[in-house]
């Protein structure tokens, strides 16, 4: 580059890169003779002029980018909201997970270290992945899930109306799943919602859900812990295990938890069906005292289990060498699916209720007269 009569040249500054088909004036107030040093400023300008849409639930990250300027670079959000879920880094990343879906506009602004600034209008298209209803009272039920998988976030807001429930069998069979979090405006999660997600690792419910049909979460065997909102008044969580608020009932143990033991607590008088299924480090499980209920095939697929254990003061159950009975002992109720070999049942059994000996590694089993 010349100056006149000078020949000049440039060294860029560290951390600058020359935009492409830029043009760039130079004055300067040359000596007759003689070498100067100059500094060759380009203007500061935002080049992300679109963003890639996004999808609702699903995680959401893209960088803001400049050139020209002097570095470092500082950005804001000057005009327009972001999707709810997501937040604007002063680095420029554009990050979270997107509650509801529409079209949104908004402007971002730039700073760079001498404070020259750049603007630039963008737009951020949420999709969503969920099918569902509009309920009559303008709310939105989640009746079906047709994306990738992965971690996911139920929706706060679709179409601008507010979720409040997922549907039965919502998430049937959805293999690809492996997280999911439910936020605190859904008050109702429906009858096997989540039935057959067997990479479902993790559940977090937030403070609304009020009510959780049968078998939410059954048949999902990698399933390590489900977390729930301190502040909701209906159902708790404890060390991952799922429990009603007064942990009265026993709802569902996490079958990929790390104990080969555990110990119902003495405040609960019911457990739920499927409640320990597939549970597969599991060897031993103790009945509390007060223990009076037990729902269908709450055992099943527990291929370790060896020992069913009940308190001598339960009014209603009993075991004997590790089989469960009603306290009679007139009905069998369990048998562990760890015990192999043979097995007699006792004289005093007249009926042997129904899955007994649903999936256990027995070669004969002998049978006495009295059963019926």
């Amino acid at each position: 580059l010349s100056v006149g009569n000078h020949a000049v040249s440039f060294t860029t500054i560290s951390g600058w890169t020359a935009p492409t088909n830029e043009i760039v004036s130079v004055s300067a107030n040359l000596r007759a003779t003689g070498t100067g040093t100059y500094l060759l400023q380009v203007p500061l300008q935002v080049t992300t002029v679109a963003l890639p849409d996004g999808t609702v639930g699903v995680a959401y990250s893209q960088q803001l980018n400049a050139s020209g300027g002097q570095p470092s670079f500082t950005w804001t959000l000057t005009a327009g909201t972001l999707p709810a879920g997501l937040t604007l880094a002063t680095n420029g990343l554009i990050s979270g997970i997107p509650t509801t879906n529409g079209t949104f506009g908004f402007t971002v602004n730039v700073a760079d270290a001498r404070n020259d600034t750049a603007k630039q209008e963008l737009s951020l298209t949420i999709n969503v992945v969920f099918a569902y209803r509009i309920n009559n009272d303008g709310t939105i039920t989640v009746t079906g899930y047709s994306g990738s998988g992965g971690v996911v976030t139920i929706p706060t807001t679709i179409d601008g109306l507010p979720v409040t429930s997922i549907g039965s069998e919502a998430f049937y069979d959805c293999t690809n799943l492996t997280s999911v979090t439910i936020p605190n405006n859904v008050t109702s999660i429906g009858e096997a919602a989540f039935v057959f997600c067997e990479t479902l690792t993790n559940v977090t419910m937030g403070s609304g859900v009020t009510n959780i049909g049968d078998s939410a979460f059954s048949q999902c065997p990698s399933l390590t812990a489900i977390t729930v909102n301190t502040n909701n008044t209906d159902y708790i969580s404890v060390a991952g295990v799922l429990f009603n608020k007064s942990q009265t009932t026993f709802i569902q143990y996490p079958p990929q938890k790390s104990e080969t033991s555990y110990t119902i607590p003495n405040t609960v008088t019911s457990i739920a069906g499927w409640a320990f299924e597939f549970s597969s480090r599991m060897t031993n499980i103790t009945f509390g005292n007060n223990v009076t209920n037990m729902g269908d095939l709450s055992f099943l697929g527990c291929a370790v289990l060896t020992a069913i254990n009940v308190n001598t003061n339960n009014p209603a159950y009993s075991s004997f060498n590790g089989v469960l009975f009603d306290k009679s002992q007139t009905t069998l109720i369990e048998y562990p699916g760890g015990i192999a070999g043979s097995y007699t049942i006792l004289n005093s059994v007249t009926t042997i209720a129904d899955y007994a000996f649903y999936d256990t590694g027995l070669t004969s089993v002998t049978i006495p007269n009295r059963v019926t």
